[in-house]
């Protein structure tokens, strides 16, 4: 009886933690359509595009700034730049990455849920300024970058 409880007390704590956390859900969690690999086999081309053998996707849900000579402003040029870095550092060192491609984005590319060791990477970015939350699914305008 007090093992089942101990085991029904971390159950509990952990979905307490969870619900406290602004962290989105990981939707590779069990699920069979999900790409799973060493984060090295994927490259990082900036915030929200990345490569995997030779094929581009882009990020769900998340935007991030440009870099020159595609941004609309020096502040966005500079944060691309800085999201570019550390995007790729993110990538060096996790260990695992996990990809649910869902539909093509109006360039053609595969969009893509992305997760490195089980979090959002458009989250850990975001925590970092360098990425921002964004549905295009309901026609939400991009973010601006420049102040």
């Amino acid at each position: 009886m007090g093992q089942s409880r101990t085991w029904a007390s971390i159950g509990l704590l952990s979905l307490l933690a969870a619900c406290g956390s602004d962290a989105p859900v990981n939707l590779c969690e069990d699920n069979p359509d999900c790409l799973a690999g060493p984060a090295r086999a994927v490259r990082a081309i900036d915030g929200d595009t990345y490569e995997i053998q030779g094929r581009r996707l882009r990020l769900i849900g998340w935007d991030s700034p440009e870099s020159s000579p595609h941004a609309d402003c020096i502040e966005e040029g500079d944060l691309g730049t800085r999201s570019e870095l550390k995007v790729r550092e993110l990538f060096r060192e996790a260990d695992r990455v996990q990809v649910l491609v869902r539909g093509v984005d109006e360039f053609g590319r595969p969009r893509a849920h992305i997760y490195l060791d089980g979090q959002s990477v458009g989250y850990l970015l975001s925590k970092e300024g360098l990425a921002k939350a964004w549905n295009e699914d309901r026609g939400e305008p991009k973010p601006n970058w420049c102040s």
